[in-house]
């Protein structure tokens, strides 16, 4: 299983292309990084800042969600 960021799928006949910015395999995740992240993630977006800021730390909490989901550790 992988965590990927962002990215594309395309499929043509019988195969199917993955175009992507990051891909993690399972073994590759830092657990304890990625729940630093959630967390911070968590923080910021309880602060209430500004549209873009909120955007930011959604992305963030939605990235690291994805890669404890990956390790089973969510």
């Amino acid at each position: 299983m992988y965590a990927i960021s962002g990215g594309i799928l395309q499929f043509y006949g019988d195969e199917a292309r993955l175009l992507t910015d990051a891909i993690e395999g399972k073994a590759e995740i830092d657990i304890p990084r990625a729940k630093a992240a959630l967390e911070r993630a968590r923080k910021r977006m309880e602060k209430q800042g500004d549209l873009d800021q909120m955007r930011r730390a959604e992305l963030a909490m939605r990235r690291a969600i994805n890669r404890l989901s990956v390790t089973d550790s969510l």
